[in-house]
Formats: C-alpha cells, structure tokens, sequence
C-alpha cells in the first residue's frame, strides 16, 4: 500500500533529494527503505532528480506570448496552444523528457502551459484496490484540466499510459 500512494511520498522527496537519494541508493540503506516501502529486493528504487520538472518550469521566463520559443524556421500558428501535463515520474524522476517535451513543442511552434496544481493519474491506486482516493485524484485532474480543455487545444502527457489512463477512469 506505500507505493500506492506515490505521489505523496516523492511529493514530500522532493524537499530533500539529495538526502532521499543517499537513504536509497547507499548499499545497506537501500535495503532498509526497499523494506519499508514494501520494494521487491530484486528491484532498483530510481534517484530523484535534483529539481522537479514543475519547479524548473516555474524558474522559466516568459517568452513571447507565453512561454515561447519558435524555431528560426518554425511557422507561426494560430491554433497554437498546448496543454503538457508532467506526470508525476518525469516529473520528480526523469524531468528531462517533460523539459525535451516543451524544447520540441516550442521548437514547433506551439505555446506550452503547464498546469500548476500537483496532478496525480492515481493508476498504482487502482492495484491496490484504493479506488475512493484514486476517484479523488480523478476528480481533482478533471477540476484542472476541463477548464483549460478546447477541443483546439491539444492535451499531452509526458506518459502517454497516463493520460489515456485519466481518459478512460
């Protein structure tokens, strides 16, 4: 049940990952936490990023119109506008295919805005059967995106298993 709510547990890492890092990567401290949070011995608990995804999109200035930095030879385009929704793995674990997701749709032509509230798919919820807290993060997703959804404007996921998985819950 601990790694069902993951998304809590890497929301509070991402204070310290060097700390976390070193309580799950040092031999003999990476078995404890394995132990703890109910991790098969055989597995590897991946390193947190040093900074999320989200807090290095928030560190960034705005470009243009919005947060754009067109090609030299990319068109411009009316119907512009993209929604990247990071999931919680890129985000706190590999935020550099989330930062090549913005480098490509910029580079492209497309304004990217990334939702500010922490969204969580929920999908190691359903494994475990904690459907009312998954519903929950549904909800909460749904609360966020619809208002920003136009059948113009395209939705991504940096996990596309994430987003398909949202769509269909």
């Amino acid at each position: 049940m601990a790694l069902a709510n993951i998304d809590l547990w890497m929301s509070a890492a991402s204070r310290a990952p060097g700390l976390v890092n070193l309580a799950t990567q040092l031999p003999g401290l990476r078995e404890l936490a394995k132990l703890a949070g109910g991790v098969p011995a055989q597995r590897r608990i991946p390193a947190f990023a040093p900074e999320t995804f989200k807090d290095w999109w928030e560190r960034q200035e705005p470009r243009r119109h919005g947060r754009i930095r067109p090609s030299p030879g990319a068109q411009p385009r009316k119907d512009n506008a993209v929604l990247l929704w990071a999931d919680t793995f890129n985000n706190h674990f590999l935020p550099s295919t989330a930062k090549a997701a913005v480098e490509v749709l910029e580079a492209a032509g497309f304004d990217v805005t990334v939702p500010r509230a922490h969204l969580c798919c929920g999908r190691p919820l359903y494994d475990v059967g904690a459907l009312d807290r998954a519903k929950s993060l549904l909800l909460q997703i749904m609360d966020e995106l619809l208002p920003k959804s136009k059948p113009e404007r395209p939705s991504l996921s940096s996990n596309q298993a994430v987003l398909l998985s949202s769509a269909t819950n």
